[in-house]
């Protein structure tokens, strides 16, 4: 019986080109409504899946989130899985998988690494330059559209009081997890 409904108002507002547009809109109306009937109709939701809709829901949810915020996202979490990388003590096994347990990308660069993407060789050799100036600092690149690199520089201090980059740590991070973890 809803199928003929359907139908026929579908072929009804095919007619009228001037409804064309309205077609979804309409269609749309009538899926919210069969589907408040359903639950309606006896259909319980059990906390699990109340809770689970919820997180879909706030995943789904528009945000509006500026450039700075993402960046500043950004450095927090890099500066998060550097804390839990000096509790690894540098391990590679309990790195990389803390790694996939953070939804981040996680290597040890040095220079002249042969592995090292070409914005990660620019930025080591931008430490090594700054090392003789001094100020190093950790920092944030855009990758594309859709990830980010965070890069912090590992030095020792040398006798003559300079400082040595051992190498860096590069963390790369999807924008789109970084979004969704912000509480705005």
């Amino acid at each position: 019986m809803i199928r003929i409904f359907i139908t026929t108002l579908t072929t009804l507002l095919l007619k009228h080109s001037w409804y064309k547009l309205q077609i979804f809109f309409i269609m749309r109306r009538f899926l919210y409504v069969f589907i408040l009937l359903l639950t309606a109709c006896g259909g319980k939701l059990s906390d699990e899946q109340r809770k689970r809709i919820k997180e879909d829901m706030k995943q789904h949810k528009i945000m509006r989130v500026t450039d700075a915020e993402i960046t500043e996202a950004a450095f927090k979490h890099g500066r998060e899985v550097m804390k839990a990388i000096s509790l690894t003590k540098n391990s590679t096994t309990k790195v990389d998988s803390l790694g996939s347990v953070l939804k981040t990308k996680i290597k040890w660069i040095v220079p002249g690494a042969k592995n090292a993407l070409e914005i990660e060789n620019q930025l080591i050799e931008a430490y090594l330059v700054s090392s003789i100036n001094g100020g190093m600092e950790d920092n944030v690149q855009r990758l594309g559209t859709d990830s980010l690199l965070f890069t912090q520089p590992v030095t020792e201090k040398l006798k003559d009081g300079s400082e040595n980059v051992k190498g860096m740590w590069s963390i790369r991070m999807a924008k789109k997890d970084l979004i969704l973890a912000m509480d705005k």
